[in-house]
């Protein structure tokens, strides 16, 4: 999950929701998490270095959960992104939440079918506040499934 000036507590609370459903799967002990970070203020970077911190001792996610800030930002997230790739990844935004089922199901297809590029899940309006975002909330509920079978 790489960050870049993003909200720490959201983002480490959103990495602490992931890893508590994913313990639920049975599956939590094959995954770690990656926070590169490219945050140039050294007060965000000094929050963000607590929060992980945090992070690890509220889900005992040393040598699973691992946070790294560069000094410097060459390629941005994809530059730091890159150094943690190696086999598989499941790439998330900061503002990122999924259900483990749901990771535990997408790494069960990426292993079953090793030339496979790219899964990109569907993304849903949660808690939409304006009267568009309620709208665009309940139309994507309603056909974004629809579009998104592949049809033979």
């Amino acid at each position: 999950m790489p960050v870049l000036n993003e909200n720490p507590v959201a983002t480490f609370a959103r990495i602490a929701a992931m890893d508590a459903v994913l313990a639920q799967t049975g599956s939590g002990h094959r995954f770690a998490f990656a926070i590169p970070s490219d945050t140039r203020n050294p007060e965000a970077a000094e929050q963000e270095r607590r929060w992980f911190l945090r992070l690890l001792s509220n889900t005992e996610g040393e040598g699973r959960m691992f946070y790294r800030r560069r000094a410097d930002n060459i390629g941005k997230k994809a530059g730091n992104t890159a150094a943690f790739l190696r086999d598989l990844a499941l790439i998330l935004d900061a503002d990122c939440l999924m259900e483990g089922a749901t990771i535990v199901e997408g790494v069960c297809r990426m292993e079953a079918a090793p030339q496979l590029g790219l899964i990109q899940t569907l993304p849903r309006v949660i808690r939409a506040r304006s009267c568009f975002g309620r709208a665009t909330q309940f139309s994507a509920a309603m056909f974004t499934p629809v579009f998104a079978r592949c049809w033979r």
